[in-house]
């Protein structure tokens, strides 16, 4: 946003954006509940397909390309929100940024391995 042509126009576009998002969230929220209402959904929504199944093989590699994708997005923006404020740099050195996502890693670990319990 602040690299733009024009930055009177940030808030309208983060408006839209942020509109655009709530209501793509919404539209398959609503019809994911309009269509499973009365079934019972497992945490795993893949295993309810056999293995065998094509399209469930394809969602499955999508959802990993989801995951690899996803994880390093965040920790970029983590990273230049948090040093931003704490250090006034985006990027303060390698050594930072590494034990930043080093704690990014083990919190998310710990969460995947205690929270489910």
């Amino acid at each position: 946003m602040k690299n733009q042509a024009q930055p009177q126009h940030n808030t309208r576009d983060m408006a839209i954006g942020f509109f655009l998002v709530g209501f793509s969230y919404a539209l398959v929220g609503f019809f994911g509940y309009v269509c499973y209402a009365n079934q019972v959904i497992p945490d795993d929504f893949l295993s309810i397909f056999d293995y065998e199944n094509i399209p469930a093989i394809v969602a499955r590699f999508a959802l990993l390309f989801q995951l690899l994708s996803v994880y390093p997005l965040l920790t970029v923006l983590i990273r230049i929100q948090f040093f931003s404020v704490l250090v006034g740099k985006e990027y303060p050195g390698w050594w930072q940024v590494l034990l930043q996502n080093l704690a990014l890693l083990t919190i998310t670990t710990l969460f995947a391995m205690f929270y489910p319990k």
